[in-house]
Parts: structure tokens; sequence; C-alpha cells
């Protein structure tokens, strides 16, 4: 060896003889870069006391080439080197280690160490509170079990592993219970990217995805009580969204009177002067909410609290801040924004006042029209050419609405329903005072005072009871059933009260600063609804008395359940309402565990399905072949007894049915079954990115280009209108059996109203 090649190697073993030295190459390791100051705080190291000493051995490893500076020049990083050379010392310590006959691990420092008893002690003391003496006995038992263990190094899980089997064996569960260590095993996060994959995520909901798993893991270990924790995990209760459960509300209903006032966070206190900066404002609220919210967010009265910015504005003005007002929400979201529109005022809408508090909003019912039809021709136009997925439309139809210049309008919001633009009707032609809704039908019904309950207020929607279980294991016994219902109910009662408690530390803490800061909130979380699910109803209904909801005595039975489960949570001190509404993870998982449980047996009542799954908003089935007016009939029945909303699905055929007969079937429904509160169109569609065009239908391949690669088809699941390749498993296996109707179905209904 050359004289320059062996003092360059002495160099490096003298820079490695210092623990400082060598602390560092391994933080290096660990955190890629770290800037001078971040390495001198992980080392311990005052920059008052230590900084020259630190310069020095900075200087040094930079002068033996083992680190070096990035090209920002802010940042320290190993050369090519200094890697080598750290994994030589590591060898050589770990060959050390053996020769010596000492266990080793391998740690989450990047480092194979000795094996150290009483790390193992600490560990107990500190995170299981164990009695010292006994830390001492279990950490001398596991010693033993592990020097018996034939594997080339242990690791840091493994040791744990071991202490928490000796903690069993003991019959010391609540210890083993208080080490738990939260996380995802490896075959989950490899299926993790592939689920990723396959609905076409990015990087960045894996990583969303992995932060639940240990918030999942965390809220069943330590947050919900042992029994309640059991119900969900042995498939009697469903939790939806478990990984943000205890971070923030499902659901929450702005007040666009306060956003424009200055009472949301970071806005002025001045009132906007334009329509433009008005939208702004609008803007910055669902974008800054987004981060304090599960699902769905709401601007309900949109059309109403917006018109006076519209006076003396021209049509093409309008049309223009609106257009740039949803092209600056039209991003990859998860979370839905909705918007409540207001067909025709009602008294109490007219006689409400401006916030100029001279002017009442019935001064501005030519403007409300005005804005209304400016906003649903933009959103056809934007949506003739991309899909609006994170968009939807609340259409509130008031008495006022079936006349007049409003009946145009209504034609017009129904060939934007058959484009396939996400819309919900909503039946309020014989309310006097305000009802809000979710994007999925989630209703806000006011118990005395509708705009501090309806505006303002947030909703936590993502409990649900498995009624197909609970039928089965009554065996057709009324009573029995009711009797399992109770325990049930209880249970997932106790979980919502939890979750309340949960989010209102989160205010405490102020990590939900948006949407409700502790001194000066903005969403009243006193005025929360909480809503009960029931999933699998109709299953439920088949397997409790032998018949579907469609027959007439099996009906019967199940409405009188309703109204019993009504009862109970009506006279409990929660404020809990029912819903048919649940979440769709919940349909797939729970009807898995049911399977496991019980075999093939319950699913005798899913003979019309390819793969099976609980029914989980509507009542009736989309796949179920039935007459429309019984499946109306059959929803309005069951949702007059749900106060928190259902949402009927009418799946229509769009190659024969135009939007005039869709809408004298919404004038039908509206004057039939006025207790159907809301109900929604469903159509395909399917968007080309190479044409950038969104056409009627599904379709396999582009109608105008014919690439096959470049289509994206869309459709309600049914709570939303997603990409089909976003839907669970089951529901894109059963796509093709849902019952659609078309002019030979909508027919008998019109000519019923036209005779009447």
């Amino acid at each position: 060896m050359s004289r320059i090649r062996k003092g360059f190697s002495n160099q490096v073993f003298q820079v490695l003889s210092s623990p400082i030295r060598f602390e560092v190459l391994r933080l290096l390791r660990l955190n890629r870069t770290l800037t001078y100051s971040e390495i001198m705080d992980r080392l311990g190291l005052e920059p008052t006391r230590h900084a020259g000493k630190f310069a020095y051995h900075l200087r040094s490893l930079i002068k033996a080439r083992l680190i070096e500076k990035t090209d920002d020049g802010k940042t320290y990083r190993l050369t090519d080197l200094g890697i080598r050379v750290l994994e030589f010392a590591q060898e050589l310590n770990e060959y050390l280690l053996k020769k010596a006959g000492k266990l080793l691990v391998r740690s989450s420092r990047m480092a194979i160490e000795e094996f150290d008893r009483f790390r193992i002690v600490s560990s107990l003391v500190k995170e299981a509170q164990v009695p010292l003496d006994l830390a001492e006995s279990i950490s001398l038992e596991v010693e033993r079990r592990l020097v018996n263990l034939q594997v080339k190094y242990l690791t840091a899980p493994l040791i744990r592993e071991i202490v928490n089997a000796v903690l069993i064996e003991k019959g010391l569960e609540e210890y083993r219970h208080r080490l738990t260590r939260l996380g995802l095993p490896v075959y989950d996060v490899i299926k993790t990217f592939e689920k990723a994959s396959m609905m076409k995520m990015h990087v960045e909901d894996v990583r969303g995805i992995a932060g639940e798993a240990v918030l999942r893991e965390y809220t069943l270990l330590n947050v919900l009580p042992r029994d309640v924790a059991d119900a969900y995990l042995s498939g009697d209760i469903h939790l939806e969204l478990l990984g943000s459960w205890i971070l923030r509300p499902d659901i929450i209903q702005h007040d666009i009177r306060l956003i424009l006032a200055g009472k949301f966070p970071s806005l002025p206190s001045k009132s906007p002067a334009t329509l433009t900066s008005a939208l702004n404002r609008l803007r910055i609220a669902a974008y800054n909410s987004s981060f304090e919210v599960n699902l769905d967010q709401g601007f309900d009265m949109f059309n109403v609290f917006l018109a006076p910015f519209i006076r003396g504005k021209r049509a093409v003005e309008v049309k223009r801040a609106l257009q740039m007002f949803i092209e600056s929400l039209r991003i990859p979201s998860t979370l839905n924004v909705n918007f409540g529109l207001e067909i025709g005022l009602n008294q109490t809408m007219e006689n409400l006042k401006t916030p100029s508090g001279g002017e009442v909003y019935g001064d501005y019912q030519d403007e409300v029209l005005t804005f209304t039809q400016a906003f649903i021709d933009v959103l056809k136009k934007g949506f003739s050419r991309i899909p609006l997925c994170n968009l939807n439309l609340i259409v509130k139809i008031r008495e006022s609405s079936l006349k007049g210049e409003w009946v145009e309008l209504m034609k017009n919001l129904h060939d934007a329903m058959k484009l396939g633009i996400p819309i919900i009707v909503a039946n309020l032609t014989d309310v006097n005072d305000n009802i809000s809704f979710s994007s999925c039908g989630f209703k806000f019904e006011p118990f005395s005072e509708w705009e501090v309950e309806t505006l303002a207020v947030p909703m936590i929607a993502d409990v649900s009871i498995n009624m197909p279980r609970l039928a089965q294991i009554s065996k057709g016994n009324d009573e029995r059933l009711w009797e399992n219902l109770q325990k049930t109910m209880d249970k997932a009662i106790e979980a919502i009260r939890i979750r309340r408690g949960a989010l209102e530390n989160r205010i405490k803490e102020g990590l939900l600063p948006t949407i409700s800061q502790p001194d000066d909130p903005y969403i009243r979380f006193k005025a929360i609804f909480s809503s009960l699910g029931l999933i699998g109803l109709n299953e439920a209904t088949i397997i409790h008395t032998g018949a579907d909801l469609s027959n007439a005595s099996s009906q019967a039975t199940m409405l009188k359940t309703l109204r019993r489960i009504r009862s109970y949570l009506d006279a409990g001190r929660d404020r809990i309402g029912l819903t048919s509404i649940c979440g769709e993870e919940g349909s797939s998982r729970l009807v898995n565990l049911d399977l496991n449980n019980y075999g093939k047996s319950i699913l005798n009542s899913q003979g019309f399905r390819r793969e099976p799954y609980y029914t989980d908003v509507c009542i009736v089935p989309l796949e179920y072949n039935i007459p429309l007016s019984k499946r109306l009939e059959i929803e309005e029945k069951a949702g007059s007894i749900m106060n928190y909303g259902t949402l009927p699905v009418i799946e229509v055929n769009s190659n024969e049915v135009d939007c005039e007969m869709l809408f004298k079937t919404t004038l039908y429904i509206l004057s039939k079954h006025k207790q159907l509160r809301c109900f929604t169109y469903s159509t395909f569609t399917t968007y080309c990115k190479r044409c950038s065009k969104v056409f009627e239908s599904y379709w396999d391949r582009c109608p105008k280009c014919q690439n096959i690669a470049t289509v994206i088809q869309y459709g309600r699941t049914p709570p939303l209108v997603k990409p089909i390749y976003r839907w669970t498993v089951e529901k894109r296996a059963n796509m093709p059996f849902r019952k659609t109707y078309g002019v030979k179905d909508f027919e008998p209904l019109i000519s019923i109203l036209s005779s009447a």
C-alpha cells in the first residue's frame, strides 16, 4: 500500500476513534440529511458551550471524506465512503459481540448492540406501570428464553413479543394491554400499496392509510371500553373511518353569513363588496375546513345568501365569477362539498333579514332566480368536459317553485341530472323552516330554532348496527330481536358518547382551530347531530320473517321495530337520530364477518347479488327488480321513521329517458310521496381524458376516439358519485344487476299525475 493510501486510511480510523464523530455518522445514516444545528441538538450539545468542539469534529469528518455538504450548502449527508465505513464498523462490532458470546439486538438506531436486560425492566416500569420487583422477574424469564433462541440477532419487536407472551402466561393481561405497540404488519403494508394502485390513489394516500391504521388500533385499545371494542371487532356494530374517529367530525354545515361577516378564522371582519370576493371567502373556508372534517361540508342556502351580491350585475359577469369559483374547487379530493339551492322561497326565507339589516331576502327573489340559473349553466358547461365528483347540489324544492319562472329552472335542473351531475332533490313543499342535507342525504332537521340547528353545526355519522346479525341470532322471535337490539344499541350509544367527548378534547387542545377555536368557535358543537345507522335492513327482514320488505306482513313487522328503535332513541338524553345511510366499509366488512360466523346460511337473503354486501343507504336494494311505485312506497314508509335521513336512488336508463320525463316524475314524487324528504336520480357517465369530454351512459371505450385506456366511468355508489374504479369490489361486481328504470316505468306515474 502506498504511503498516501496508508496515511488516508489511518486518518479515517483516527476519525472513527471519537464516539461523537461515530454518532454523527449514525445520525446521518438514520436521517439522510441534517443541518448543523439539528446534529448538535440530537447529540445533546449546547451551542454556547460546545460549538467550537463540535465544529472541529465536523471538519474532521469532512476532511476524511466521510460526510459532505448537500447542494444547498445548508445540510450534511454521508458520502459513499462514509456509508461503507459505518457498515464495516457495525459488522466489526457484531463480530466482536458474537465472539464474546453476547446476545445481539438490531436496534431502531440502525445499529447492532449488546442485549441489555435492564431496558426491559425500564420499559415495563415506564410504559406499563409494572412494579419494579415484578419487572425484574419478568425480564429474567425473557432473557432465559432469548438465550435459547437460535437466531442471528434479535430485534426490538421480537423481544416485545416474548415479553408479551410471558405477561399473558402469568395472567398479567392488563400490563400486556398497556405495553401494546401500534402499527401495521408487513403484509398489511404490502396490501395497502396494492389497494392504492388498484384505486389509482397517490403516495400521500398511502401514508394517510398507514397513519390511520395506528390511530384505529389506538382507538380500539385505549379509547373504547372493552365491550364496545369487542362489539366492533366481532361485527355487532360498525364504526366507519375509525382511523380518524377521535380527531374530527364527519360533516359540517357552514353558515355563509358568518363567513361573509368575518366570523370564520383567518378572514377579515370587513364584509366583501363583490361576488368574486364573497366566493373567494367560501373557497378559503372550504379549503381550510377540509383538514378538520372527515366526509362532507355544506354551504346551505347558497343562492339565497349570495343573491345580494349580483344586484345590477349582468348574467355573463355572474357566470364568470362562478366559473372561477368552481374551477378553484376542482381538485382531486375525497372530501365532498355540497351547495344547498332554494328552489323558490317560502315565507320564512322571504322574511329573513340580510346582514345589513335594512332588507330581507324576499327583496332579492329575482336575483336568487338569476343566480341559480347561472350556477346550473356553469356546472353543466364544466361537467361536459370533465366530471365534478366532489361537488354536489342539494336542490330544496319549495311550494312556490311549482309555478312561474321556477318551472323552467327546474327543467334545466333535470337536464343537469341526466348529464350525471350529483344532485339530490329535497321535498320541502310542506316545510316552513329550513332543513339541511349532506351530500349523501343525512338530514339536519331542527328541534326548535332552525338558524342555530341547521347552519354552522357538525354531525358524527359513523356508528351502525349489524341488523342481519341480530335477526340471525333472534331466530324469528320479535321480543328476542328487540332485546338483542337494545343491548347492541346501548353499546352503539356509548360509542357515540365517547366520540363526542374525544372531539370536545380536540377542541380544548386547540387541534381543530379552523372550525372550532376553544374561545371563539365558528361551529356550534353544542348543537352536534349524532346518527345511528342500520345496515342491511332488508336482509334482516328476510332472515327474521322469511320475506323481504315488499311483503306487507314482513314490512309491517320491520316498521314496528323501527318505531321502537326511534322511540328508544328519542327517550334518551343523547339527541341521536336514526338513519339507513351507513358507510360502505361496513356493508362489506360485516357480511364477511357473518359469513365466517354463520356460513352461507346468512346469504339466503342475497340470492340477487353476485358478491354479497349489506344494503347500506337505500331501504330497498338497488338490485331489486320491483316497480318504481313500489320502491318509492317502501322508501317513504321507512324513511318517515328515520329522522336523520334515507337516500332512495332511482337508477335511470339515460338512453331512453329525457329531462322532461324526469321533471314530470319529480312532480309526481313531490305530490304523492311528501314524506319522502329526499331522493336522487342516478345515471352512468363516461369521461375520455383524450377528448376532454363526458358522454352519457357507460362506455367501455370512448364513443368519439374509440380509445379504451383513456376512459373513466362514473356512477353513484349509492351514497356518492365516484369513478367506478373507486367503488368497493362488491358493488363493482353487482353493477350490472342494478334495476334501471326507463320510459315504461315512468309513464304510469306521469299518467297518474296528469289525471289528478
